[in-house]
């Protein structure tokens, strides 16, 4: 559904396709650098773009950690 590519900068881009929309393809920058890093939000925009929450066409790319961020549990020290 979404692919990751790297842009000249280096920086991390993600894109959307779909055929029935104009453009087909739409590309979202990650701003990051680090594939896993790149990759993480790959796939957070791809659940939220498949459950609706996020429309790559229409709205400006989600934060990351913003809605969808799950705070960790702190270990005792």
């Amino acid at each position: 559904m979404a692919g990751l590519h790297r842009k000249g900068t280096g920086i991390y881009v993600v894109q959307f396709y779909d055929p029935d929309r104009q453009p087909q393809r739409k590309r979202v920058s990650t701003s990051v650098r680090d594939l896993r890093s790149a990759e993480r939000l790959r796939r957070r925009w791809e659940v939220a773009y498949a459950e609706g929450r996020y429309d790559p066409w229409t709205q400006p790319a989600p934060e990351p950690g913003a809605s969808d961020h799950r705070p960790r549990p702190r270990r005792a020290a």
